[in-house]
């Protein structure tokens, strides 16, 4: 029954070699397709009539050069083309000034067709039978059908009819039927009527491919044009973000040498000036008071401690030493109470490790990530209490950090925040993941996962 459904499966015939690339009965692209086939037929009935009568004018003029000599034939050939005149203006009208033409342009033009044939056929049999081969020039009527987009029953429908009338008005008026070749020229006229329906299925079926691939490479153009806006619009957000980091990481790098700049020159500035000034006093002292000069090397002694914790406390916040020392686990739950201490916060730390040891890029990101997480609850959230979650296996390395704060805002926008931006940046470096959420009761949840093969960060 599929074969029978408007000629949309007689479409891929056998004989079609294209047809498995087109798509299936049924699919809204074939409506498409209709509706442009429909376009394509109107606007060429339209001009067709055009043409008919601008040829019906050429070969009026050429009649009194070609058969002047024979009244006969140039009065058949003057009533041919007069006739042909009103039917062609009929049929332009038509198709000018009625919407059924629009929506049935085969079937609105084929009266006018039919009967354009069949009166020229009618003309031509009173010339004579098949032996002056005007019949066989008729035949050409039907090679405008090829280039017809109309599927093949529609086809086969539309040559036929124009067959039959063209062999009615010839041999049905005159006898002719009884031409000895009569029978080879009507079975001549089937065969290029079939060869005409075969060949015009071809060119549809090109056609039809030719239509669904410039609809496909319209689609992926479409399509790509939009993938590359945005593409475009996250590489100019992520440059834009990028400029940013970089000019808050060239602040912090700033801001980092001034605070050690004052670290150097405050603590151990200070504390060596005062070793040397306490060794000095004691050299002056030292033939005088020798219990004053031990009291001196007692005050340096001190004072040398306090530089080496110092110098220890300047070294640590260049780089944890504490992951080589004790560990990424013990590291990371130190730096938490020690933060979480100096902020007042009331922190609960929960680790789980269950595979080999984190890689030192991914243990320093994560760490840093940390630290800096806290840093903000101490900063922003207005938080009582923190809750720090440390996981690890073979494959990844899990941190979440959640307080009892203020949330996030109302919109969901973290605004340019660019700690976090930072803390982002060291995740997707080593191939990992971050995000921001508000908590289930309140506050804000920051997790990020890396995992334990993570590539080299940039």
């Amino acid at each position: 029954m599929d074969l029978l459904v408007r000629g949309r499966v007689w479409r891929l015939l056998a004989v079609d070699a294209v047809g498995r690339e087109l798509p299936p009965s049924g699919d809204p692209a074939w409506a498409e397709l209709d509706h442009h086939i429909r376009f394509t037929v109107w606007r060429a009935c339209r001009a067709i009539p055009l043409i008919v009568l601008g040829m019906d004018v050429l070969g009026w003029s050429t009649d009194f050069v070609l058969v002047a000599d024979d009244p006969v034939t140039h009065r058949a050939l003057t009533v041919m083309r007069a006739g042909a005149a009103p039917i062609c203006l009929a049929m332009f009208a038509s198709f000018h000034f009625t919407t059924l033409a629009r929506r049935r342009p085969l079937a609105v033009s084929a009266p006018f067709a039919l009967t354009l044939v069949a009166f020229a056929a009618f003309q031509l049999g009173s010339l004579g039978g098949v032996e002056r081969q005007l019949f066989d020039f008729l035949m050409f009527a039907l090679v405008p059908t090829v280039m017809a987009p109309a599927p093949i029953v529609a086809r086969i429908g539309y040559v036929s009819a124009m067959a039959a009338a063209m062999s009615l008005g010839f041999f049905a008026p005159y006898g002719h039927w009884s031409h000895p070749f009569a029978a080879a020229t009507v079975a001549f006229l089937a065969s290029i009527a079939a060869m005409l329906i075969v060949i015009g299925h071809i060119v549809y079926v090109g056609a039809c491919r030719a239509f669904f691939q410039e609809r496909e490479i319209e689609r992926t153009a479409a399509e790509l044009k939009a993938l590359s806006d945005s593409l475009e619009g996250q590489v100019q957000e992520k440059t834009v973000e990028l400029r940013r980091l970089y000019e808050h990481l060239q602040l912090v790098r700033e801001d980092e040498r001034a605070r050690l700049s004052r670290e150097l020159h405050d603590e151990l500035g200070q504390q060596l000036s005062a070793i040397g000034y306490v060794l000095a006093t004691a050299k002056v002292r030292s033939d005088r008071d020798p219990a004053s000069t031990r009291r001196s090397l007692d005050e340096v002694s001190s004072l040398l401690q306090r530089a080496s914790e110092t110098t220890r406390d300047i070294a640590r916040e260049l780089r944890p030493p504490l992951l080589e020392q004790y560990g990424f686990v013990s590291a990371c739950e130190w730096m938490a109470r020690k933060v979480t201490d100096h902020l007042r916060l009331e922190c609960a730390f929960e680790s789980a490790q269950d595979g080999p040891e984190c890689p030192e890029p991914v243990a320093v990101a994560v760490y840093r990530v940390l630290q800096e997480a806290l840093t903000n609850v101490g900063r922003h959230a207005m938080a009582t209490k923190v809750r720090v979650e440390l996981r690890s296996d073979a494959s990844a390395v899990e941190l979440r950090v959640t307080d009892d704060g203020r949330g996030l805002p109302p919109d969901g926008e973290l605004g340019d925040g660019l700690g976090l931006v930072g803390m982002e940046q060291r995740m997707l470096g080593l191939g990992g993941t971050f995000s921001v959420t508000s908590g289930a009761e309140g506050g804000a949840v920051v997790h990020a996962r890396v995992p334990m093969a993570a590539r080299s960060a940039a």
